[in-house]
């Protein structure tokens, strides 16, 4: 990644879509949820809780256990991860977690959970984390090739 590289035209769409903050809107149980684009912050959250999201392993022979295991230990961290996205905001996350947590995991079915969860997936930009990346290895070389040329100069 460059300077002169060119922003697609995807780049640009969430570029306007971030600076309009426009939100997508769902509607379960008779209250109404945004799901906007995603601060860092948020971002960092949700990351976190999807780290606790593991696959299904047998547990024991009883497959019907280990499926019911499993949605006991996911289906809260789907809910908090969906809870974040909504409120998308430290100030709001710290005043509202519970009571929109609550909503979630108990007026939303499975069907919809999804549903809001692919919507958020669709809002997590990791592309930003991707560039980030290039960025700091352009600046350690860039950096690793002064550093060389003052050595060298100084011989």
């Amino acid at each position: 990644m460059n300077v002169k590289d060119k922003i697609t035209d995807e780049a640009r769409a969430k570029l306007v879509e971030i600076m309009a903050d426009t939100p997508t809107l769902f509607k379960f149980e008779g209250t109404d949820f945004e799901v906007r684009a995603l601060k860092n912050g948020t971002l960092i959250k949700i990351c976190e809780e999807a780290v606790k999201i593991k696959e299904v392993e047998t547990l024991s022979a009883d497959k019907t256990a280990s499926v019911m295991i499993a949605m006991a230990t996911q289906i809260p961290v789907l809910c908090k991860i969906v809870t974040y996205a909504l409120l998308n905001n430290l100030h709001k996350i710290e005043k509202n977690f519970d009571e929109v947590y609550d909503i979630i995991l108990n007026n939303t079915t499975q069907k919809e959970l999804l549903s809001l969860f692919l919507e958020i997936i669709q809002k997590m930009d990791v592309g930003f984390f991707f560039a980030n990346i290039k960025s700091t290895a352009m600046l350690l070389q860039m950096l690793t090739e002064r550093r060389t040329m003052m050595d060298e100069l100084k011989e």
